[in-house]
């Protein structure tokens, strides 16, 4: 059996219920990052007055499973009967079966990329393209080179 612990239909909703949870579980908002894997005092953040961060892709779950909470869709009838006038429905002529797939291949996208370095070439002067140039190779050249093996130590084990 499920326990309802709040009731949001906005994202201050949403707020005020984690915060209600924080608050009947007595955490610091130190020991909910740790759990969660979020960042210190990131909680903190979320959940003061006035908030600096908000709730996002990559933090809502693990906020949710660092407090033991779980999010349930279910149909408000009051709030759908107050809009349904102002609904379209969909033509289903114009809708796709299926979502559309792309591959890249390994081949397509090397020929862009250098398709984009002769478009970045083109735009630079000749003398932007040299200091380029010299300081590609200035990296290249000054990489460490191995010129021994060291094979006494393993001759001495």
């Amino acid at each position: 059996m499920m326990r309802q612990l709040a009731e949001a239909t906005d994202y201050n909703g949403l707020i005020a219920a984690i915060r209600s949870r924080v608050a009947e579980l007595q955490l610091a908002g130190e020991t909910i990052d740790e759990v969660a894997g979020l960042p210190a005092r990131y909680t903190a953040k979320l959940l003061r007055p006035m908030p600096v961060r908000r709730i996002g892709m990559l933090s809502l779950g693990p906020l949710l499973g660092a407090l033991g909470l779980k999010l349930i869709v279910v149909e408000d009838e009051d709030a759908l009967r107050r809009v349904a006038g102002r609904l379209k429905r969909r033509n289903p002529n114009l809708v796709r079966s299926a979502a559309s797939e792309f591959r890249l291949s390994h081949r397509f996208l090397r020929k862009i990329a250098s398709k984009g370095g002769t478009a970045r070439d083109a735009k630079l002067t000749p003398e932007q393209r040299s200091e380029l140039a010299r300081e590609l190779n200035r990296i290249r050249w000054s990489k460490p080179k191995v010129t021994e093996i060291k094979r006494n130590k393993a001759r001495a084990a």
